[in-house]
């Protein structure tokens, strides 16, 4: 999408992090119209198929008209989670006055979290999360096994989307923090950690945006219910139950009420704070000047997830096969840090902080890896240990990202990570698993376990015809010097 001359004028006063916030949002609140136009193409594609080949396919029509029905109900979703998204990332709550033109990547990009919420937030991405976390779950308990020695161990997990790992990691009693610099995923993530009453509390239809590799057309059209639990539930938020009843659903999910039910005296949505939202408190610099650019999340309140410790009070169920949350008389935390994973390791106050790092389809995004690793090994105190699942399917190999925008100026992620302050190429690289194991020593780390995982899906339809399947490997490094 371009914008108008009258609205470039307008932005041009803007700072470039509040611009692309406003982009983010601004992608979240018009998917509604976007989608519905990308709907309406196939309409008038299929308008000129010769009559006779209409004819063949009657009800294909009606299809599409069942495609704006999913479609309105992903947009639901979107502008639920909208205001609550504006109020964390801007301070305000959402107006239309906000909105800004997108571009075609921010678009693109809502499209993407729609979709990656079946992987972490549903029960349909279950198998998918055995698969790709499962490892790193079963690491960490194999590593700490009592779990009543848990608490105080500090684990980081970068690149973590939607936050459904550290969620789970916390479950199990640990002091998980999270770490992720997209605007969708944290504008999403809040909503869900903060924003929830319930499991199972929206429907969404991840699979409407491709007709593609489908084998049955209700494959395509189906709808998944999220989340599959609420995270103030899942860490066991106490309180009496003051919730309104909740609406009844129709795809047969559990009815039950939510034990956590805890609303508070403002009003404010109940999650992970018992009712506080979580607070955006901004270093010194912005994200897009200064040595640290990073946004340091945490809850508002002493004695929540955050600044204190939740009680875990739910029953025992599994974050993993063979890993149980933790009990009843043990306790997890979740905080987030908003920002790039490098800049946000740079300060001494973090330097050998953590216990664990957890890496999960993460290696890969970076352009120098070795950068990943020396911040790793950094916020890591000695003896803690580094725990990676993924492929190494480089995602700027070919110069991808050096620019990002026509004039060829830096911008974004990739322009921040690959380009100077003073505009120049620093460089890029992209290693093979071996050549990557081999520089684990060179920061401080001994390989002490490596393993192969083929056929690890990511963000994959199990039902569709083009499974997205990696074979990955899995290995723990521990860090010299305990």
């Amino acid at each position: 999408m371009v914008a108008e001359d009258g609205e470039q004028e307008e932005l041009s006063g803007l700072d470039e992090e509040e611009l692309a916030l406003r982009r983010t949002l601004s992608s979240f609140s018009l998917y509604r119209p976007y989608m519905h136009s990308v709907n309406q193409l196939r309409r008038t594609d299929l308008l000129a198929l010769p009559y006779r080949h209409r004819q063949l396919i009657p009800k294909h029509m009606d299809v599409l008209t069942r495609a704006d029905d999913a479609i309105d109900l992903n947009a639901d979703f979107c502008e639920a989670m909208l205001d609550h998204a504006s109020q964390f990332l801007l301070g305000v709550p959402w107006d239309p006055s906000l909105r800004v033109t997108p571009g075609d990547n921010d678009l693109e990009k809502a499209r993407q979290t729609v979709r990656q919420l079946v992987r972490d937030w549903s029960a349909e991405g279950q198998a998918e999360r055995e698969l790709s976390n499962g490892p790193l779950l079963r690491a960490l308990a194999k590593e700490w096994p009592d779990v009543t020695a848990r608490s105080g161990v500090r684990v980081l997990v970068p690149g973590c989307g939607l936050a459904r790992l550290p969620l789970d990691i916390a479950r199990m009693g640990f002091e998980a923090t999270g770490n992720e610099f997209s605007y969708h995923m944290l504008a999403a993530s809040s909503y869900i950690l903060n924003g929830i009453h319930w499991p199972h509390q929206h429907q969404i239809a991840p699979y409407v945006h491709s007709f593609s590799n489908h084998a049955r057309r209700e494959d395509c059209l189906r709808r998944v219910s999220i989340p599959d639990v609420c995270p103030a539930d899942a860490l066991g938020q106490p309180g009496e139950d003051t919730m309104p009843p909740r609406p009844p659903v129709s795809d047969g999910q559990p009815k039950e009420q939510p034990a956590h039910a805890n609303q508070s005296s403002g009003g404010e949505m109940p999650g992970v704070n018992g009712g506080n939202r979580m607070s955006i408190a901004v270093s010194s610099s912005s994200m897009f000047n200064g040595p640290r650019h990073s946004h340091h999340i945490t809850t508002s309140s002493p004695g929540v997830v955050g600044n204190g410790t939740v009680q875990l009070s739910r029953p025992v169920v599994l974050v993993a096969k063979g890993v149980p949350v933790a009990p009843d008389a043990h306790k997890g935390t979740i905080s987030m840090w908003a920002g790039d994973f490098i800049e946000s390791c740079a300060g001494v106050d973090v330097e050998a902080t953590f216990d664990a790092v957890v890496t999960s389809f993460f290696i890969d995004t970076a352009h120098d890896p070795m950068m990943y690793m020396r911040s790793i090994s950094d916020v890591l105190r000695p003896g803690g240990i580094w725990c990676n699942l993924g492929p190494l399917q480089w995602h700027w190999e070919g110069g991808a990202g050096r620019r990002d925008r026509d004039d060829g100026s830096a911008l974004g992620i990739a322009g921040r990570r690959a380009v100077s302050e003073e505009g120049e190429f620093i460089g890029s690289i992209e290693l093979a698993m071996d050549e990557l194991l081999d520089l684990l020593p060179s920061f401080d780390f001994d390989l002490i376990k490596q393993e192969d995982h083929p056929g690890v899906p990511y963000m994959s339809d199990a039902r569709g015809l083009h499974p997205n399947l990696y074979n990955c490997k899995f290995f723990l490094a521990r860090k010299r010097g305990a």
